[in-house]
């Protein structure tokens, strides 16, 4: 029995071994391969679409502020006419004074201007 645990652990430990050598070698050959490639200068390659992309964003950050402003005139507008509207409001909702009906008789006489005979 304790001859198959010694086997078992050392073949355990040679296959580890032999992994760790292999993963060793394998990640060596990609670094060369890729220090052998030249890769092109990316800010040369996306130079042109960084630039048609910058004046886009520009174009769209005027047409942004220009609506703002016009919404901004409109919405100052929209306030003045519902201020006047307010006003109107409450002249319409003061309660109103009655006075008589014209040609009814309930008129109220105050004293005339004629001078009272002694």
């Amino acid at each position: 029995m304790a001859k198959l645990l010694i086997i078992l652990v050392l073949s355990t430990l040679f296959i580890s071994t032999v992994t760790f050598l292999l993963v060793i070698e394998g990640s060596e050959e990609p670094q060369k391969a890729s220090q052998a490639e030249k890769r092109p200068d990316p800010a040369a390659v996306l130079g042109p679409q960084l630039k048609s992309i910058s004046t886009a964003v520009t174009r769209l950050s005027s047409d942004l502020g220009k609506l703002k402003s016009s919404l901004q005139l409109q919405l100052t507008q929209l306030d003045s006419r519902v201020k006047a509207l307010d006003a109107r409001v409450k002249v319409l909702s003061e309660p109103v004074e009655e006075e008589p009906a014209e040609n009814t008789g309930d008129q109220k006489f105050e004293a005339s201007e004629a001078p009272e005979k002694e």
